[in-house]
């Protein structure tokens, strides 16, 4: 018996027949070129699947996400409270705060205005920054609102302008919170500041306000000029209003008579 090599074999193949050399050459140079293509498209199979369980794993960390930051308040509530915090042999609730948590008091205070100020649910569609943003832009307005209550009806801004916390970005809701303070801070050299009384009142008339149906009713309360009270701009009033407005002032008159 004669072993035939490969080599050997092709020639015999090429010696009884009219193909040439040639005819094969294509043959012998696309199988690696094929062999190269199918392992490229495996590895980016793989990538692209690999991928897409990183995306679907995002989208569900989102959720737990926006879930934790308001556990996270509704946490620190419930350490706060003095009994807590002597329970657990700390001075203050900053000392627990630093020691335990790793967390400055303004970071912990901010997750506890959130939760105080609006449900899980709206706090999960507005996430950490935007939530953390409302909050600061209520406690701006000197109208008493809550961000419960400016998801519901907007924030009126200095100028007549309306800002939807639904749509806002938070550094749009920042930017308002400046405006805010920027408009009710008294003017330099006026040596004048709002009081916390008139600031109670301006409260309490949106509040009147709100109770006889002007829903989109917004009371702010202004530094004076020099030497005088302060003075208060009621937004969100129509014409046709006019009669609750005058109901709402005299209901306040009289509680602060």
């Amino acid at each position: 018996m004669i072993l035939v090599t490969r080599a050997q074999g092709l020639a015999e193949i090429l010696l009884h027949s009219d193909a040439s050399l040639g005819t094969f050459a294509p043959m012998i140079q696309t199988a690696p070129l094929a062999r190269a293509e199918r392992t490229a498209k495996k590895n980016l199979a793989r990538i692209a699947a690999r991928a897409r369980r990183d995306i679907a794993l995002i989208k569900r960390r989102k959720h737990d996400i926006a879930g934790a930051f308001y556990d996270i308040g509704q946490a620190l509530i419930r350490l706060k409270a003095p009994a807590v915090i002597r329970a657990l042999g700390h001075e203050s609730f900053a000392a627990l705060c630093q020691s335990e948590l790793d967390l400055s008091v303004p970071q912990a205070d901010r997750l506890i205005d959130i939760v105080r100020g609006m449900t899980k649910r709206e706090a999960a569609k507005l996430g950490p920054a935007r939530a953390a943003a409302l909050v600061d832009l209520v406690s701006a307005t000197p109208g008493g609102d809550t961000a419960h209550g400016a998801i519901r009806r907007g924030v009126r801004l200095p100028g007549g302008k309306k800002l939807n916390p639904k749509t806002a970005s938070a550094r749009a809701m920042e930017s308002a919170a400046k405006s805010v303070r920027a408009a009710t801070r008294p003017a330099k050299g006026r040596g004048r500041h709002v009081g916390r009384e008139e600031l109670a009142l301006g409260a309490a008339l949106q509040k009147e306000l709100h109770a006889e149906g002007v829903a989109a009713a917004k009371v702010a309360v202004l530094a004076g000029p020099p030497g005088k009270p302060a003075r208060t701009r009621i937004d969100g009033v129509e014409l046709a209003q006019l009669g609750k407005l005058a109901t709402a002032i005299r209901a306040v008159a009289r509680s602060s008579a």
